[in-house]
């Protein structure tokens, strides 16, 4: 237990993996979440060998359930007196509107609540450790979105995948500057980031500004068949963006990796960082009421609220 122990969420693959396999090389005690059992085994054993170092773990949940979040945090505490640094990575989106089984807008539940939840559960972990980190992976993709409808927050009324990737990013750092705010006394300290436009072997698709823009952490995940089918149309529409610009999912782990690791972070909360500089993000995230809003609707819709 003298090791210092890091959990990443979805870490079976693209960024998360590497974050997982990098940390783990320098001989810390890794903990792992991903939905896919079979594959969470295999994932498990790659990065023990790779990273020659036992001390993996891998637990198994979806994180768009509530009910699966308390089931990984109750697994965690059994094994676990603390956690040093927590990396909420997951992140997904849907082409169609889909609910969680909690009823919630799937992006949103994932890329969003569960950060809220999984954080709160496992707060009583961070203070037990002595400077614990929060780190929460955002995207640039954040600065599309210049308004949230908290009326209508989950887009029952008009979906779509791109506006509703960008929203749950802009939360991610909305929430970040908040959290940081209520956790300052207590010696923790949260930061995200932006890792860069990452090739994670799926194809992104905008319909309104690819040429600039671009998903970062998880691009959208379009089926091969309806791909290959529609590829012609999205490059005549310049829709398509180059694969070839793109980073690895390696070279995008580097800044969570930075700040889950480097000394020279200590005390440093409430800050947007992209390749290990601190930037502004969008005027947006830096509205008070708009973080005070998400935060109490994130307690209504996960019937949580933290103790802090």
């Amino acid at each position: 237990m003298n090791r210092k122990i890091f959990l990443i969420t979805g870490g079976t693959s693209g960024i998360g993996f590497h974050t997982a396999q990098e940390i783990a090389k320098e001989k810390k005690t890794v903990i792992i979440t991903g939905k896919n059992l079979i594959k969470g085994k295999k994932i498990l054993n790659q990065i023990k060998n790779n990273a020659s170092n036992d001390d993996i773990h891998y637990i198994n949940g979806d994180l768009s359930s509530q009910e699966e979040i308390l089931n990984i945090v109750k697994v965690i505490k059994k094994k676990f007196s603390k956690i040093d640094v927590l990396i909420n990575n997951v992140g997904t989106a849907y082409l169609k509107r889909t609910e969680s089984v909690d009823g919630i807008e799937k992006t949103f539940a994932t890329n969003h609540l569960s950060y809220f939840l999984i954080t709160g559960l496992l707060l009583p972990l961070l203070i037990n450790s002595n400077k614990s980190r929060i780190v929460n992976v955002s995207s640039s993709i954040h600065k599309k979105c210049t308004h949230i409808d908290f009326n209508d927050i989950e887009m029952k009324n008009s979906y779509n995948v791109f506006d509703a990737y960008r929203q749950s990013k802009l939360c991610n750092i909305l929430f970040t500057y908040f959290l940081s705010n209520k956790l300052k006394s207590r010696g923790i300290t949260v930061n995200c980031l932006n890792p860069g436009s990452i090739n994670t072997g799926f194809t992104y698709i905008d319909n309104r500004n690819s040429a600039n823009s671009y998903i970062n952490q998880t691009l959208i995940k379009i089926p091969r068949k309806i791909y290959n089918i529609s590829k012609d149309m999205f490059k005549k529409k310049n829709l398509l963006k180059n694969s070839t610009n793109l980073l690895s999912s390696l070279e995008g782990a580097k800044t969570s990796i930075y700040l889950a690791m480097d000394d020279s972070l200590d005390g440093i909360t409430g800050k947007y960082y992209h390749k290990k500089e601190s930037l502004l993000s969008s005027e947006t995230s830096y509205n008070y009421n708009n973080q005070k809003k998400l935060w109490n609707l994130s307690e209504k819709l996960t019937n949580f609220t933290y103790y802090v």
